[in-house]
């Protein structure tokens, strides 16, 4: 399959990869990229305005990801279905995994699944996603992962509207999250949130990735989704990512970079 940028992109079971043999430093992730429902389960009994919120999928982040994989040329995996259909991006055991209600609404075919339709949905729409992951991090070898995401800027269930344009998510303070978020804060009109717009939280969000039992390093960027709605917006928010990448992960050696994981 060809990417919307002409580059050759492989498709999995629940995955899509934009692979760079012999890149090596850095591997991109978008866990909540795509927004597909597999067929066997129909509309999941929701509309496809709710399917097309932010509860559905990170709305633009697919246009930056690919962006960027041709920018800077470091392999990329992203998520293929809707996180509604299993969210790759929680642990299995979590009630988000396989979420009942995101944001006022309500998931009629994820509402009292029964332990044996739960676990196979994890079986084929959650693993393979880690398992690709895993095979892509043994053929790269990064030092750390970037893993890109975007948010609303008004959650219907909360009364604010969020100011920042993006943030940098990590589990403790560490040198290359600080040096992003200097980096980014030194751009013209840019908001940047410290560990916002969510705060780490290690038993809710998946905690620092492991492939073969070693950690691997990551570092969370979020983009606000109405700047990233179009293509001129995910140009743009790719070349600020490529500028990330070469000011403050371009030695990404495995050590540098404490971990989190993002919405």
């Amino acid at each position: 399959m060809i990417s919307p940028t002409g580059k050759l992109m492989k498709t999995g079971q629940a995955h899509h990869i934009l692979d760079a043999p012999g890149k090596t430093g850095i591997v991109i992730s978008a866990e909540h990229s795509g927004v597909e429902i597999p067929p066997e389960l129909g509309d999941l009994g929701i509309s496809q305005k709710e399917l097309h919120r932010h509860i559905g999928y990170d709305i633009g982040i697919e246009g930056v990801v690919h962006h960027l994989h041709r920018l800077s040329g470091h392999p990329a995996i992203l998520g293929r279905y809707s996180r509604l259909v299993a969210d790759v991006n929680r642990p299995e055991d979590s009630p988000e995994c396989v979420i009942e209600r995101s944001d006022g609404t309500q998931i009629p075919a994820n509402t009292g699944l029964n332990g044996h339709s739960r676990q196979k949905r994890i079986n084929r729409y959650h693993r393979p996603y880690h398992t690709a992951f895993a095979e892509l991090v043994r053929r790269a070898k990064p030092g750390c992962i970037l893993s890109v995401h975007s948010f609303t800027r008004k959650l219907r269930t909360e009364g604010i509207r969020r100011p920042w344009h993006c943030g940098i998510l990590y589990g403790v303070p560490a040198a290359t999250a600080k040096c992003c978020i200097g980096h980014l804060r030194k751009l013209e009109g840019i908001v940047v949130g410290d560990n916002q717009p969510y705060q780490f939280d290690a038993d809710r969000l998946i905690p620092p990735k492991r492939v073969d039992g070693r950690p691997i390093p990551t570092l969370v960027v979020e983009i606000r989704q109405d700047l990233i709605e179009n293509g001129e917006g995910q140009e743009k928010w790719a070349a600020i990512l490529g500028g990330l990448l070469e000011a403050c992960m371009a030695d990404c050696s495995g050590h540098r970079t404490n971990a989190g994981s993002g919405e």
